[in-house]
């Protein structure tokens, strides 16, 4: 059988109930089909109250990891990162564990599918089997996870969130919210979504910052372009868990200013010699805040690109160093969203007014 074949065939196998695949697979003697039947798993439950021994699952060198909840059904393709070209590298080595849904109570979009990665299968009770592991991480950095709206959005899903309807896990209410705030835009938003001002995400320090903020019943596009680099993308390779932070700095008082908070780094942080260098950011560092380098007179927190304009600086002064900030209050599109979230969450809405003595 050619290569073209085979894989028109194993697109068919994934795209069939179990029984059929089986009844298929039986007449097809390629080793690679075979090998995709018997990797096909199925799960019982994403309750993680309710899974047992046997849904233990290896994602092991998979791509995608075809998962069904009964042997009548179409699996439910995952993967392990989707790009916008639809192309996923496979599941990382020793990815064995338990799928199940990762419920947010207090931020109901932050809810999701999840891998718990585990030894083995062997404790009795579902806690057991949980609490023995820990999630899958991402490449990004952040654990692994399909989100709600993708799962509701994406008709790649529809078997996941039939089975979460099944077992109590989401509501009509969420499906109909998500709907209503994404409708059939979801692909046309940045991925990576931000629901709380001081929520970790992500961060790529030679790319931007690329999210999409939804607050309440609203949602945003957050865009911050140079935020590593000033003028140009950043002169600094990696990336990292960060976080956005409200200023308590006395310079600030009276205003909604943010900075970013380094939490972790997740790929090694070097210089990227393609860039100019220039350096206006210094090099990120675990539990710092991200910092800018200047001359004199030559920064301002209230541009909505970072970028000076029309001042004169001294270039034999040596470079000042300060946190990153931005003023929220900006009237821009991504002042309006940063204060959709500080708002949303009372992070003092108004502006304090500061009284001095005579």
């Amino acid at each position: 059988m050619s290569l073209l074949c085979a894989r028109r065939a194993t697109a068919a196998l994934l795209a069939s109930p179990l029984v059929l695949r089986r009844c298929i697979a039986a007449i097809l003697p390629d080793p690679k089909i075979l090998n995709e039947v018997a990797r096909l798993q199925t799960v019982s439950s994403l309750n993680s109250l309710k899974i047992r021994s046997s849904d233990f699952i290896d994602a092991s060198g998979l791509a995608p990891l075809a998962v069904a909840f009964d042997a009548t059904q179409k699996p439910n393709q995952l993967w392990y990162n989707l790009s916008k070209k639809f192309e996923s590298p496979p599941f990382p080595p020793a990815s064995k564990g338990f799928l199940y849904y990762h419920n947010d109570t207090h931020t109901p979009l932050e809810s999701g599918i999840r891998l718990r990665l585990t030894p083995s299968n062997s404790p009795s009770s579902s806690s057991s089997l949980l609490a023995s592991g820990q999630d899958l991480i991402a490449p990004s950095g952040a654990p692994w996870h399909i989100p709600l709206p993708a799962l509701v959005l994406d008709r790649m899903h529809t078997g996941i969130i039939n089975q979460l309807l099944r077992e109590n896990m989401v509501t009509q209410k969420q499906l109909w919210h998500c709907r209503t705030l994404f409708g059939k835009r979801w692909k046309q938003w940045a991925p990576q979504l931000i629901t709380r001002l001081t929520q970790e995400f992500p961060a790529d320090f030679s790319g931007i910052l690329n999210m999409t903020v939804v607050a309440g019943e609203a949602i945003h596009r957050l865009k911050l372009a140079h935020i590593f680099g000033l003028e140009a993308p950043g002169p600094w390779t990696g990336s990292a868990i960060v976080r956005f932070e409200p200023s308590t700095l006395p310079k600030y008082a009276g205003s909604r200013v943010l900075h970013l908070r380094i939490l972790r780094i997740v790929t090694p942080v070097t210089p990227d010699t393609t860039r100019p260098r220039d350096v206006r950011i210094a090099k990120p560092e675990p539990g710092a805040l991200l910092t800018t380098l200047s001359r004199p007179s030559s920064l301002t927190v209230d541009s909505d690109t970072d970028v000076p304009a029309n001042v004169e600086v001294n270039a034999d002064a040596e470079l000042e160093s300060a946190p990153w900030a931005y003023n929220i209050d900006r009237q821009t599109a991504n002042g309006e969203a940063l204060r959709a979230l500080w708002e949303v969450h009372n992070w003092n809405p108004k502006p304090s007014i500061i009284v001095h003595p005579l």
